[in-house]
Protein backbone atom coordinates (compact mmCIF):
# COMPACT_ATOMS: atom_id res chain seq x y z
CA UNK A 1 0.00 0.00 0.00
CA UNK A 2 1.28 3.49 -0.87
CA UNK A 3 2.64 5.56 1.99
CA UNK A 4 3.24 9.26 2.44
CA UNK A 5 6.94 8.81 1.75
CA UNK A 6 6.64 6.80 -1.43
CA UNK A 7 7.14 8.40 -4.85
CA UNK A 8 3.81 7.25 -6.25
CA UNK A 9 1.98 9.07 -3.45
CA UNK A 10 4.02 12.23 -3.94
CA UNK A 11 3.38 12.22 -7.69
CA UNK A 12 -0.34 11.86 -7.13
CA UNK A 13 -0.33 15.06 -5.09
CA UNK A 14 1.84 16.94 -7.58
CA UNK A 15 -0.35 15.69 -10.42
CA UNK A 16 -3.42 17.23 -8.78
CA UNK A 17 -1.61 20.51 -8.19
CA UNK A 18 -0.44 20.69 -11.78
CA UNK A 19 -3.87 19.98 -13.20
CA UNK A 20 -5.29 22.84 -11.16
CA UNK A 21 -2.43 25.18 -12.05
CA UNK A 22 -2.50 24.53 -15.78
CA UNK A 23 -5.94 25.84 -16.58
CA UNK A 24 -6.67 27.05 -20.12
CA UNK A 25 -6.03 30.64 -19.08
CA UNK A 26 -2.71 29.72 -17.46
CA UNK A 27 -1.51 28.07 -20.68
CA UNK A 28 -2.77 31.06 -22.65
CA UNK A 29 -0.80 33.45 -20.45
CA UNK A 30 2.41 31.46 -20.78
CA UNK A 31 2.02 30.92 -24.52
CA UNK A 32 0.72 34.25 -25.75
CA UNK A 33 1.98 37.06 -23.49
CA UNK A 34 5.24 37.66 -25.38
CA UNK A 35 4.51 35.49 -28.44
CA UNK A 36 2.11 37.92 -29.98
CA UNK A 37 1.70 36.54 -33.48
CA UNK A 38 0.92 33.14 -31.97
CA UNK A 39 -1.66 34.73 -29.68
CA UNK A 40 -3.27 36.83 -32.42
CA UNK A 41 -3.60 34.27 -35.21
CA UNK A 42 -6.92 32.34 -35.33
CA UNK A 43 -6.76 28.69 -34.25
CA UNK A 44 -8.63 25.78 -35.83
CA UNK A 45 -8.69 22.50 -33.92
CA UNK A 46 -10.05 19.03 -34.57
CA UNK A 47 -8.15 18.71 -37.88
CA UNK A 48 -7.78 14.95 -38.10
CA UNK A 49 -7.41 12.64 -41.08
CA UNK A 50 -4.59 12.45 -43.63
CA UNK A 51 -4.67 16.05 -44.92
CA UNK A 52 -6.44 19.38 -44.55
CA UNK A 53 -8.08 20.46 -47.81
CA UNK A 54 -8.88 24.14 -48.32
CA UNK A 55 -10.32 25.46 -51.61
CA UNK A 56 -9.57 29.02 -52.69
CA UNK A 57 -11.24 31.12 -55.36
CA UNK A 58 -8.60 31.98 -57.94
CA UNK A 59 -10.50 33.85 -60.65
CA UNK A 60 -14.00 35.24 -61.15
CA UNK A 61 -16.19 34.28 -64.09
CA UNK A 62 -14.41 35.36 -67.26
CA UNK A 63 -15.80 36.22 -70.66
CA UNK A 64 -18.58 38.74 -71.03
CA UNK A 65 -19.09 41.17 -73.88
CA UNK A 66 -21.19 44.08 -75.08
CA UNK A 67 -22.58 41.61 -77.61
CA UNK A 68 -24.78 38.79 -76.35
CA UNK A 69 -23.53 36.20 -78.82
CA UNK A 70 -19.91 36.92 -77.90
CA UNK A 71 -20.71 36.84 -74.17
CA UNK A 72 -22.13 33.33 -74.68
CA UNK A 73 -19.20 32.20 -76.84
CA UNK A 74 -16.46 33.53 -74.53
CA UNK A 75 -18.03 32.46 -71.24
CA UNK A 76 -15.73 30.83 -68.73
CA UNK A 77 -16.67 29.69 -65.25
CA UNK A 78 -14.89 30.92 -62.13
CA UNK A 79 -11.72 29.02 -61.23
CA UNK A 80 -10.56 27.49 -57.98
CA UNK A 81 -7.49 25.85 -56.52
CA UNK A 82 -7.38 23.43 -53.63
CA UNK A 83 -4.61 23.43 -51.08
CA UNK A 84 -3.78 20.03 -49.63
CA UNK A 85 -1.91 20.55 -46.36
CA UNK A 86 -0.46 18.04 -43.94
CA UNK A 87 0.49 18.28 -40.29
CA UNK A 88 3.95 18.47 -38.76
CA UNK A 89 4.92 17.56 -35.21
CA UNK A 90 6.56 19.57 -32.45
CA UNK A 91 7.43 18.37 -28.98
CA UNK A 92 8.73 19.95 -25.80
CA UNK A 93 9.63 18.18 -22.57
CA UNK A 94 10.78 19.02 -19.04
CA UNK A 95 12.53 16.45 -16.86
CA UNK A 96 12.82 16.36 -13.06
CA UNK A 97 15.25 13.80 -11.63
CA UNK A 98 14.60 11.57 -8.64
CA UNK A 99 17.20 13.19 -6.41
CA UNK A 100 15.53 16.59 -6.78
CA UNK A 101 12.17 15.11 -5.87
CA UNK A 102 13.57 13.30 -2.85
CA UNK A 103 15.56 16.33 -1.68
CA UNK A 104 12.29 18.26 -1.48
CA UNK A 105 10.16 15.49 0.06
CA UNK A 106 9.76 17.37 3.35
CA UNK A 107 8.59 20.56 1.61
CA UNK A 108 5.80 19.73 -0.86
CA UNK A 109 5.42 23.41 -1.69
CA UNK A 110 9.04 23.62 -2.76
CA UNK A 111 8.61 20.46 -4.83
CA UNK A 112 5.65 21.91 -6.65
CA UNK A 113 7.54 25.16 -7.23
CA UNK A 114 10.44 23.17 -8.68
CA UNK A 115 8.16 21.18 -10.96
CA UNK A 116 6.12 24.14 -12.14
CA UNK A 117 9.29 26.16 -12.79
CA UNK A 118 10.45 23.48 -15.22
CA UNK A 119 7.02 22.97 -16.78
CA UNK A 120 6.49 26.72 -17.18
CA UNK A 121 9.85 26.84 -18.95
CA UNK A 122 8.77 24.04 -21.29
CA UNK A 123 5.51 25.82 -22.12
CA UNK A 124 7.30 29.09 -22.86
CA UNK A 125 9.93 27.34 -24.99
CA UNK A 126 7.22 25.53 -26.97
CA UNK A 127 5.33 28.78 -27.61
CA UNK A 128 8.44 30.78 -28.51
CA UNK A 129 9.61 28.13 -30.95
CA UNK A 130 6.20 28.08 -32.65
CA UNK A 131 6.00 31.88 -32.79
CA UNK A 132 9.51 31.98 -34.32
CA UNK A 133 8.57 29.32 -36.89
CA UNK A 134 5.46 31.21 -38.04
CA UNK A 135 7.72 33.86 -39.58
CA UNK A 136 9.99 31.30 -41.29
CA UNK A 137 9.82 28.89 -44.23
CA UNK A 138 9.57 25.46 -42.60
CA UNK A 139 13.18 24.48 -43.34
CA UNK A 140 14.19 24.75 -39.68
CA UNK A 141 17.14 27.04 -40.44
CA UNK A 142 17.75 29.16 -37.34
CA UNK A 143 20.79 31.05 -38.53
CA UNK A 144 23.11 31.59 -41.47
CA UNK A 145 26.82 31.87 -40.71
CA UNK A 146 28.27 35.32 -41.39
CA UNK A 147 31.72 34.51 -39.97
CA UNK A 148 33.40 31.92 -37.75
CA UNK A 149 36.12 31.90 -35.10
CA UNK A 150 36.93 28.35 -33.90
CA UNK A 151 33.83 27.41 -31.85
CA UNK A 152 31.91 30.68 -32.23
CA UNK A 153 29.61 31.67 -35.09
CA UNK A 154 28.48 35.19 -35.94
CA UNK A 155 25.02 34.90 -37.47
CA UNK A 156 22.67 37.20 -39.37
CA UNK A 157 20.84 40.11 -37.73
CA UNK A 158 18.72 38.90 -34.81
CA UNK A 159 19.29 35.20 -35.49
CA UNK A 160 21.20 34.47 -32.27
CA UNK A 161 17.91 34.96 -30.41
CA UNK A 162 16.62 31.65 -31.81
CA UNK A 163 19.21 29.64 -29.84
CA UNK A 164 19.18 28.49 -26.23
CA UNK A 165 21.97 27.21 -24.00
CA UNK A 166 22.26 23.45 -24.36
CA UNK A 167 20.40 23.32 -27.70
CA UNK A 168 21.70 20.47 -29.88
CA UNK A 169 22.37 21.55 -33.47
CA UNK A 170 23.63 20.48 -36.85
CA UNK A 171 25.20 22.66 -39.55
CA UNK A 172 24.68 22.21 -43.29
CA UNK A 173 26.95 23.42 -46.07
CA UNK A 174 25.99 26.61 -47.89
CA UNK A 175 25.54 24.63 -51.12
CA UNK A 176 22.97 22.32 -49.51
CA UNK A 177 20.01 24.69 -49.74
CA UNK A 178 17.53 21.82 -49.47
CA UNK A 179 19.17 20.41 -46.32
CA UNK A 180 19.15 16.93 -47.84
CA UNK A 181 22.85 16.05 -47.82
CA UNK A 182 25.28 15.06 -45.08
CA UNK A 183 25.70 17.90 -42.56
CA UNK A 184 29.12 19.44 -41.98
CA UNK A 185 28.49 19.19 -38.22
CA UNK A 186 26.08 17.09 -36.16
CA UNK A 187 25.21 16.67 -32.50
CA UNK A 188 26.93 19.77 -31.12
CA UNK A 189 25.47 21.74 -28.23
CA UNK A 190 25.25 25.50 -27.69
CA UNK A 191 27.44 26.63 -24.78
CA UNK A 192 27.03 30.42 -25.02
CA UNK A 193 24.74 32.98 -26.68
CA UNK A 194 25.47 36.69 -27.09
CA UNK A 195 22.46 38.43 -28.60
CA UNK A 196 24.12 41.85 -28.66
CA UNK A 197 27.10 40.52 -30.62
CA UNK A 198 24.94 38.16 -32.68
CA UNK A 199 27.13 35.17 -31.79
CA UNK A 200 26.50 31.56 -30.76
CA UNK A 201 29.27 29.37 -29.29
CA UNK A 202 29.30 25.57 -29.57
CA UNK A 203 30.96 22.77 -27.63
CA UNK A 204 33.47 21.89 -30.37
CA UNK A 205 35.93 23.66 -32.66
CA UNK A 206 33.91 23.98 -35.85
CA UNK A 207 37.00 24.53 -37.99
CA UNK A 208 38.74 21.23 -37.11
CA UNK A 209 37.56 18.00 -38.75
CA UNK A 210 37.16 15.52 -35.91
CA UNK A 211 34.36 13.65 -34.17
CA UNK A 212 31.03 15.17 -35.20
CA UNK A 213 32.71 17.77 -37.48
CA UNK A 214 32.74 16.16 -40.93
CA UNK A 215 33.73 19.37 -42.73
CA UNK A 216 34.89 22.78 -41.54
CA UNK A 217 32.13 25.33 -41.13
CA UNK A 218 32.30 28.40 -43.37
CA UNK A 219 30.37 31.58 -44.08
CA UNK A 220 26.99 30.89 -45.65
CA UNK A 221 26.43 27.58 -43.86
CA UNK A 222 23.04 26.90 -42.25
CA UNK A 223 22.47 26.10 -38.56
CA UNK A 224 19.50 23.89 -37.65
CA UNK A 225 18.31 22.43 -34.36
CA UNK A 226 18.67 18.63 -34.42
CA UNK A 227 15.54 16.99 -35.79
CA UNK A 228 14.06 20.21 -37.23
CA UNK A 229 15.43 19.99 -40.78
CA UNK A 230 12.52 20.48 -43.22
CA UNK A 231 10.09 19.55 -40.44
CA UNK A 232 8.81 22.87 -39.05
CA UNK A 233 5.47 24.54 -39.72
CA UNK A 234 5.09 26.42 -43.01
CA UNK A 235 5.28 30.05 -41.92
CA UNK A 236 5.27 33.32 -43.81
CA UNK A 237 8.54 32.45 -45.56
CA UNK A 238 6.82 29.46 -47.18
CA UNK A 239 3.42 31.02 -47.91
CA UNK A 240 4.80 34.39 -49.10
CA UNK A 241 8.11 33.58 -50.86
CA UNK A 242 10.22 36.33 -52.38
CA UNK A 243 10.48 34.27 -55.58
CA UNK A 244 7.56 32.20 -56.85
CA UNK A 245 8.36 29.05 -58.85
CA UNK A 246 6.25 26.41 -60.60
CA UNK A 247 7.18 23.83 -57.96
CA UNK A 248 3.94 22.65 -56.38
CA UNK A 249 3.30 24.02 -52.91
CA UNK A 250 0.62 22.08 -51.03
CA UNK A 251 -0.49 20.71 -54.43
CA UNK A 252 -0.83 24.17 -56.05
CA UNK A 253 1.22 25.79 -58.84
CA UNK A 254 1.40 29.36 -57.60
CA UNK A 255 2.84 30.86 -60.80
CA UNK A 256 -0.62 30.89 -62.43
CA UNK A 257 -1.56 33.86 -60.20
CA UNK A 258 1.30 34.80 -57.82
CA UNK A 259 -0.44 37.80 -56.26
CA UNK A 260 -3.40 35.72 -55.15
CA UNK A 261 -1.57 32.48 -54.35
CA UNK A 262 1.77 33.63 -52.90
CA UNK A 263 1.11 36.91 -51.14
CA UNK A 264 2.11 40.47 -51.95
CA UNK A 265 5.53 42.07 -51.56
CA UNK A 266 6.42 45.72 -51.25
CA UNK A 267 10.02 46.90 -51.66
CA UNK A 268 10.51 50.59 -50.78
CA UNK A 269 12.65 53.09 -52.56
CA UNK A 270 16.03 54.02 -51.16
CA UNK A 271 14.79 57.18 -49.41
CA UNK A 272 11.53 55.88 -47.89
CA UNK A 273 10.86 56.17 -44.16
CA UNK A 274 8.96 53.33 -42.53
CA UNK A 275 5.71 55.27 -42.37
CA UNK A 276 5.80 55.88 -46.14
CA UNK A 277 6.55 52.20 -46.78
CA UNK A 278 3.64 51.03 -44.65
CA UNK A 279 1.18 53.44 -46.22
CA UNK A 280 2.23 52.34 -49.71
CA UNK A 281 2.04 48.67 -48.75
CA UNK A 282 -1.44 49.18 -47.28
CA UNK A 283 -2.58 50.78 -50.53
CA UNK A 284 -1.33 47.68 -52.34
CA UNK A 285 -3.33 45.49 -49.96
CA UNK A 286 -6.52 47.48 -50.59
CA UNK A 287 -5.94 47.31 -54.34
CA UNK A 288 -5.86 43.51 -54.04
CA UNK A 289 -9.14 43.26 -52.10
CA UNK A 290 -7.48 42.70 -48.71
CA UNK A 291 -8.99 43.79 -45.41
CA UNK A 292 -5.85 44.12 -43.32
CA UNK A 293 -6.29 43.86 -39.54
CA UNK A 294 -2.80 44.51 -38.16
CA UNK A 295 0.85 45.09 -38.94
CA UNK A 296 3.51 43.05 -37.17
CA UNK A 297 7.01 44.46 -36.73
CA UNK A 298 10.16 43.98 -34.67
CA UNK A 299 10.43 46.31 -31.63
CA UNK A 300 13.49 48.07 -33.10
CA UNK A 301 11.61 48.75 -36.33
CA UNK A 302 8.61 50.09 -34.39
CA UNK A 303 10.92 52.45 -32.47
CA UNK A 304 12.13 53.88 -35.76
CA UNK A 305 8.58 54.04 -37.10
CA UNK A 306 7.52 56.02 -34.02
CA UNK A 307 10.28 58.54 -34.78
CA UNK A 308 9.19 58.74 -38.43
CA UNK A 309 5.56 59.33 -37.46
CA UNK A 310 6.54 62.34 -35.33
CA UNK A 311 3.42 62.09 -33.17
CA UNK A 312 1.03 61.20 -36.01
CA UNK A 313 -0.37 58.07 -34.31
CA UNK A 314 -2.93 56.85 -31.80
CA UNK A 315 -2.75 54.33 -28.96
CA UNK A 316 -4.92 51.26 -28.56
CA UNK A 317 -4.99 47.60 -27.51
CA UNK A 318 -5.17 44.41 -29.57
CA UNK A 319 -6.34 41.22 -27.89
CA UNK A 320 -5.16 37.66 -28.40
CA UNK A 321 -7.56 35.36 -30.22
CA UNK A 322 -8.80 33.80 -26.98
CA UNK A 323 -9.36 37.25 -25.47
CA UNK A 324 -7.20 36.60 -22.40
CA UNK A 325 -4.23 38.81 -23.31
CA UNK A 326 -4.14 42.46 -24.39
CA UNK A 327 -1.26 44.00 -26.34
CA UNK A 328 -0.52 47.73 -26.27
CA UNK A 329 -0.17 49.07 -29.82
CA UNK A 330 0.11 52.27 -31.78
CA UNK A 331 -2.34 52.86 -34.61
CA UNK A 332 -1.48 54.63 -37.85
CA UNK A 333 -3.40 55.77 -40.91
CA UNK A 334 -2.29 53.61 -43.84
CA UNK A 335 -3.75 54.14 -47.30
CA UNK A 336 -7.31 54.56 -46.00
CA UNK A 337 -6.92 51.93 -43.27
CA UNK A 338 -6.28 52.62 -39.60
CA UNK A 339 -4.07 49.74 -38.50
CA UNK A 340 -2.57 48.67 -35.16
CA UNK A 341 1.18 48.07 -35.16
CA UNK A 342 1.91 45.00 -33.04
CA UNK A 343 5.44 44.46 -31.81
CA UNK A 344 6.85 40.94 -31.89
CA UNK A 345 10.50 40.28 -31.08
CA UNK A 346 10.45 37.11 -33.23
CA UNK A 347 9.61 39.13 -36.35
CA UNK A 348 12.64 39.64 -38.63
CA UNK A 349 13.93 43.14 -38.01
CA UNK A 350 14.09 44.00 -41.72
CA UNK A 351 10.47 43.09 -42.51
CA UNK A 352 6.94 44.16 -41.63
CA UNK A 353 3.81 42.09 -42.26
CA UNK A 354 0.40 43.54 -43.13
CA UNK A 355 -1.92 40.70 -42.20
CA UNK A 356 -5.57 39.81 -42.65
CA UNK A 357 -6.55 37.56 -39.76
CA UNK A 358 -9.43 35.79 -41.52
CA UNK A 359 -7.00 34.51 -44.17
CA UNK A 360 -4.70 32.89 -41.59
CA UNK A 361 -4.99 29.99 -39.17
CA UNK A 362 -2.92 27.69 -37.01
CA UNK A 363 -4.63 24.33 -37.48
CA UNK A 364 -4.08 21.28 -35.31
CA UNK A 365 -5.68 18.19 -33.82
CA UNK A 366 -5.73 19.54 -30.26
CA UNK A 367 -5.70 23.14 -28.97
CA UNK A 368 -2.24 24.70 -28.93
CA UNK A 369 -0.51 23.99 -25.64
CA UNK A 370 -1.74 20.39 -25.52
CA UNK A 371 -0.27 18.61 -22.49
CA UNK A 372 0.15 14.84 -22.79
CA UNK A 373 -1.74 13.14 -19.94
CA UNK A 374 -1.76 9.45 -20.88
CA UNK A 375 -1.25 8.51 -17.24
CA UNK A 376 -1.10 11.88 -15.53
CA UNK A 377 0.72 15.13 -16.24
CA UNK A 378 4.06 13.65 -15.19
CA UNK A 379 5.39 10.50 -16.88
CA UNK A 380 7.92 8.18 -15.27
CA UNK A 381 10.87 7.61 -17.62
CA UNK A 382 11.65 3.95 -18.16
CA UNK A 383 15.21 3.08 -17.18
CA UNK A 384 15.84 6.50 -15.60
CA UNK A 385 15.46 7.98 -12.15
CA UNK A 386 13.25 10.82 -13.38
CA UNK A 387 9.79 11.92 -14.45
CA UNK A 388 8.90 14.02 -17.47
CA UNK A 389 6.33 16.64 -18.49
CA UNK A 390 5.42 16.52 -22.19
CA UNK A 391 3.80 18.90 -24.66
CA UNK A 392 2.92 18.08 -28.25
CA UNK A 393 1.68 19.88 -31.35
CA UNK A 394 0.27 18.12 -34.41
CA UNK A 395 -0.70 20.67 -37.01
CA UNK A 396 0.58 23.42 -39.29
CA UNK A 397 0.18 27.06 -40.25
CA UNK A 398 -2.00 28.13 -43.15
CA UNK A 399 -2.63 31.22 -45.25
CA UNK A 400 -4.66 29.11 -47.69
CA UNK A 401 -7.91 31.06 -47.47
CA UNK A 402 -6.39 34.14 -49.13
CA UNK A 403 -2.59 34.34 -49.38
CA UNK A 404 -2.85 37.45 -51.53
CA UNK A 405 -4.50 39.41 -48.73
CA UNK A 406 -1.20 39.66 -46.87
CA UNK A 407 1.75 41.91 -47.64
CA UNK A 408 5.43 41.44 -46.81
CA UNK A 409 7.19 44.81 -46.54
CA UNK A 410 10.96 44.75 -47.04
CA UNK A 411 12.00 47.60 -44.77
CA UNK A 412 14.86 49.78 -45.91
CA UNK A 413 15.22 52.89 -43.79
CA UNK A 414 17.48 55.60 -45.30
Amino acid sequence: MATANNLEYQLAHVDAALKKRYSTKKLSNLNFTTNRLLGWVPKTTGITGKSYEVPVGLANIAGGSAQFAEAVTSRKSSQYERWSMTRVKAYQTATIDGETMRAMKDDPGAFIRSVTSETDSAVRAHASDTNWAMYRDGSGIRGTVASISTDTLTLGTGEARAFELGMRCRIYDSTDTGLTGTPNVTNTRVTAVNRAAGTVTFAVDLTVIAGDVAAAVAAGDFVVREGDQNAKIQGFGAWFPATVTATLFNAVNRTVYPERLAGLHYTPGAAENYDVSLRSAAASAIENEASSDAIFMHPNAISQLDIDLDGDREFDKVRSQDGHIGYDVIKVHCGGLILPIVQDAWCPETKAYLLESQSLELFSIDPFGYVSQDAGVLHRLEGEDAVEFRMGFYGNFSAARAPGHNVVVNLNHP
